[in-house]
């Protein structure tokens, strides 16, 4: 098995990287929300991944702010985007990545095929830098929305 090019390797570990700074900004952002509560944050939390993370964050958020549909819809935009970010990061990280001279292919097992692998050699360290900024960006905004609405979410 031949090693991936490096520019491979850094964009798949920026991935990596910025998606568990992606889920330490989301568990800051609810401490701010529970007022720095330890027992509310952990049982919020719950040791699941971001895309878990982001449905407990909207469903506080849905129960805090009241009659204000457009932010709640800002909010839910927020959410899906990062839920799509994470499963678009599963795929990333969890495909099994192939070098055949200077071509890298990347496989990935799909259910819907049945045992079958889709096949993208399309996938390459620009896209994956792409993927990162966008984390970054859809985080940030989360985030930045968080703190900005924080006297309608805390109790």
């Amino acid at each position: 098995m031949r090693k991936l090019p490096v520019g491979y390797l850094k964009a798949l570990g920026q991935v990596q990287a910025t998606m568990s700074l992606a889920e330490n900004g989301l568990v800051f952002s609810l401490q701010s929300i529970t007022g720095y509560d330890r027992e509310t944050t952990v049982c919020l939390v719950g040791g699941g991944s971001l895309k878990d993370l982001a449905f407990r964050i909207s469903r506080l958020v849905h129960s805090r702010i009241k009659r204000n549909d457009d932010l709640l819809k800002e909010f839910d935009e927020c959410f899906e985007d990062l839920r799509d970010l994470y499963e678009l990061r599963n795929e990333y990280t969890h495909s099994l990545w192939l070098r055949d001279g200077k071509k890298v292919l990347r496989l990935k097992y799909s259910r819907e095929w049945r045992n079958l692998f889709k096949r993208d050699p399309n996938i390459t360290p620009d896209v994956l830098k792409k993927f990162v900024v966008d984390l970054e960006i859809a985080t940030n905004k989360l985030m930045k929305m968080i703190g900005d609405n924080s006297s309608l979410l805390k109790k």
